[in-house]
């Protein structure tokens, strides 16, 4: 009876087991796009040079469903990019924080530049340094880095935060606050009050005592807004940026001016159809398409979702009978706000929905959708002045119309993988 009990007890763990949801178990699933696998993407439209790392150009992305519906842009200029950052945002200022010999690091007088390590020539005014914008609305920005000395004297180092316009210290040449070291890194933080506008940070590698250069290490630099310096967060460069223990989210960000991604699949007229997107809305000026079915002749918006710069969401949609269904959605979108938009057409009923709420229905002449066939593009309209200029976390798609329980469970995917609410 004991063993029984066990293997009872062993099987019912087994049957309530959470699993996991991948769009791969839907039925009618025709094609998914995940930016956060890097073997589905390539920097050219034939596939052969793939992305490896934040700020890579995506002429490729595969379809993982199996269909082959891929997605790709064979113009150089008209390729969105790949990017990466933690869940929680970026929050440092700096780029290159981890590559002091970059060009984003200007060198005054610096002769030796290695890994972490500076030296300079001797000059007061020698050194590195870096300008970053400080946002409006805040009044405090606090610098973090590690430092460890090798001919540097503690008495002597010294960095400052000063106007990137004039030169001018914001406070003064700041000494370091606690005890350095030659044998360890030692982490440093400063809080200080500074106005909007750009501001430079910099480090004097200088021996007052000698009037002789000096070398120390420096790494991990951060500069954040606000009173409290947090863990550190590594920017590699505006699109690739990552935080040790921390969820990072993927995407591709769009350009605004020429950026798109079409399938090579036509679609036909079908009487089922669906597409699920995580984004993140952008107020930049115009109308950007999220994504849609569009007529290959260019006569009419099959199905399509756009959002424009004042954050109303436009809707379209073409019946089998030629008329066409245009909506103006006021859905509260502000800059930066993240968002997961499903839209369904099920034998001539459509309907959208904004993280998991709907937002609008309708119903034309039961068939399929109207027009000459349908091509499902990423970023563009049929008109091809209409671009993205938005940021694309995924997107799943059916085709076949989706039931609520499955557009549930495609909506709940999409959202933890861009950190979206529902």
């Amino acid at each position: 009876m004991l063993g029984t009990d066990n293997a009872i007890t062993t099987l019912s763990m087994c049957r309530h087991r959470p699993v996991p949801f991948s769009p791969a178990s839907l039925s009618g699933l025709a094609a998914w796009y995940d930016p956060s696998d890097l073997s589905t993407m390539f920097q050219d439209a034939a596939g052969t040079n793939p992305v490896t790392a934040g700020g890579d150009p995506v002429g490729l992305i595969q379809d993982k469903s199996g269909n082959g519906n891929h997605l790709s842009q064979a113009v150089d200029e008209a390729r969105p990019v790949y990017a990466i950052e933690p869940v929680i945002g970026r929050r440092n200022l700096l780029t290159r924080t981890e590559d002091l010999s970059h060009s984003d690091w200007v060198k005054g007088g610096v002769t030796t530049l290695t890994a972490n390590k500076i030296s300079a020539t001797t000059s007061s005014n020698a050194g590195i340094y870096q300008t970053f914008i400080k946002p409006d609305g805040e009044t405090e920005v606090t610098v973090s880095f590690d430092v460890k000395l090798e001919t540097m004297l503690e008495a002597d180092f010294t960095f400052a935060i000063y106007n990137a316009s004039d030169g001018a210290f914001v406070e003064k040449q700041i000494a370091s606050p606690i005890a350095l070291s030659t044998s360890e890194f030692r982490r440093i933080t400063y809080t200080v009050t500074v106005p909007s506008a750009s501001k430079v940070l910099r480090f004097y590698p200088y021996r007052a005592d000698t009037g002789t250069s000096a070398s120390l290490f420096i790494k991990r630099c951060q500069v954040e807004t606000g009173g409290t310096a947090t863990s550190y967060q590594k920017v590699t460069n505006t699109y690739d940026v990552t935080e040790t223990g921390v969820h990072s989210r993927h995407w591709l960000e769009s350009d605004g001016v020429d950026d798109k991604l079409e399938s090579a699949t036509n679609y036909g007229n079908p009487a089922g159809f669906s597409f699920s997107v995580a984004g993140k809305f952008s107020a930049a000026s115009g109308e950007r398409v999220i994504a849609g079915l569009q007529d290959t002749v260019g006569s009419r918006y099959n199905l399509l979702a756009l959002v424009r710069a004042d954050g109303l969401l436009v809707t379209y949609v073409t019946f089998p009978d030629n008329t066409q269904d245009v909506a103006t959605h006021d859905l509260g979108l502000s800059n930066g706000d993240d968002f997961v938009l499903s839209a369904g057409w099920d034998n001539g009923s459509a309907s959208f929905h904004l993280n998991g709420v709907e937002f609008h229905s309708t119903t034309g002449t039961t068939g399929g959708l109207g027009g000459e066939g349908s091509k499902l593009c990423l970023g563009y309209d049929i008109t091809d002045i209409r671009r993205s200029g938005l940021t694309i976390y995924g997107a799943v798609i059916s085709d076949e119309a989706l039931s609520d329980a499955d557009r549930g469970r495609v909506e709940s995917y999409l959202a933890r993988k861009s950190g979206v609410t529902l």
